[in-house]
């Protein structure tokens, strides 16, 4: 029988020792980019889960668990899991205590009856770290929070987020990016105050013209808006200046055109839309975009159309608007 190692194996094991011999340094490296890129959530356990270091050898796991960077995108899902309990939320816990004082990237985005309560209670001591956060239900343990979010920059509220009684107003000095699913609630039914002036993202998913029109007059600042709009105004519109919006992306796919609610927009910078076919009405979309594009001064270099239409309609876009550098049809 040979007992002489394999060629493979020797090289596994000159690889093997020569990690060892890495400096502390380049081996956080080396697992920093094990992980999904921050602030994107791995899994709490299994592959692209930071645990799984603490699994190989001895050495991997002391410098893992002396890396706050590695503990610090935590998700709060509950998929994959029969029935989460103590266990779940002590994972949850311990990743909280590894990530230091790190800012922290957090997710609620499923949760069994009172999962959620508890892993707010979790979280809530470390608001101060907050920096990105995703909370597609809304348990009414935020009211405990005081003071002020300083590190929060981006925030995502799920279509489960409202609840009876409004937060009170907290601090965000640093917040740019919101986006909102209004599947299950107005706009006004949001609980939480938050400061649409200085907002430079704003997406707004299922919603109407009439209910966030308003709310883009206190948004002059945005540089990037995706609106899901399920139907065009009804009623009269107010004038909305956007004068520094570089993208407008229209998504879904609205029974009728969304002309009414173009005609109000007055978009001087813009540079990139994307919006459905049918948004444009269905006598002659190009000379509307025309209006619109000549309406509000501004020289767009992309244009994307989605949605069912014909192939003769794609080359009328193109023909009406030579100086448009970029085209997409999806």
């Amino acid at each position: 029988m040979d007992l002489e190692p394999s060629n493979a194996e020797f090289q596994v094991e000159k690889t093997t020792a020569l990690l060892f011999t890495l400096p502390t340094e380049i081996v956080c490296k080396i697992f920093t980019h094990f992980l999904p890129t921050y602030p994107l959530c791995p899994p709490l356990a299994g592959p692209l889960s930071p645990t799984l270091l603490t699994h190989v050898y001895r050495q991997w796991r002391e410098i893992a668990i002396a890396t706050p960077s590695l503990w610090r995108a935590i998700t709060f899902s509950t998929y994959g899991y029969n029935r989460p309990g103590d266990g779940h939320l002590h994972i949850v816990k311990m990743w909280l205590q590894r990530s230091g004082g790190y800012p922290l990237s957090l997710e609620i985005i499923e949760g069994f009856p009172g999962f959620a309560s508890a892993a707010v209670e979790l979280i809530i001591p470390h608001a101060i770290r907050w920096e990105y956060v995703k909370f597609h239900s809304l348990p009414t343990d935020l009211h405990t929070i005081e003071g002020s979010l300083p590190l929060l920059r981006q925030l995502d509220l799920g279509p489960d987020c409202s609840i009876d009684d409004p937060l009170p107003a907290l601090g965000m000095p640093l917040l740019r990016t919101v986006a909102l699913d209004c599947s299950y609630a107005e706009l006004s039914e949001w609980p939480i105050a938050l400061p649409w002036a200085q907002l430079t993202s704003l997406t707004i998913i299922n919603t109407i013209p009439e209910r966030c029109a308003p709310l883009l007059q206190q948004t002059p600042n945005l540089i990037h808006c995706t609106l899901d709009l399920i139907q065009d105004a009804y009623d009269d519109l107010p004038h909305i200046i956007l004068p520094f919006l570089k993208s407008l992306v229209l998504t879904g796919e609205p029974a009728a055109p969304t002309t009414a609610f173009l005609a109000v927009l007055e978009v001087p910078a813009l540079r990139t839309l994307h919006l459905p076919h049918v948004s444009l009405g269905e006598e002659d979309p190009s000379k509307f975009l025309a209006s619109f594009i000549s309406n509000s001064g501004c020289t767009l270099q992309e244009l994307g159309i989605s949605g069912p239409r014909s192939l003769q309609a794609d080359d009328a876009y193109r023909q009406a608007f030579p100086s448009i550098p970029k085209f997409s049809f999806s």
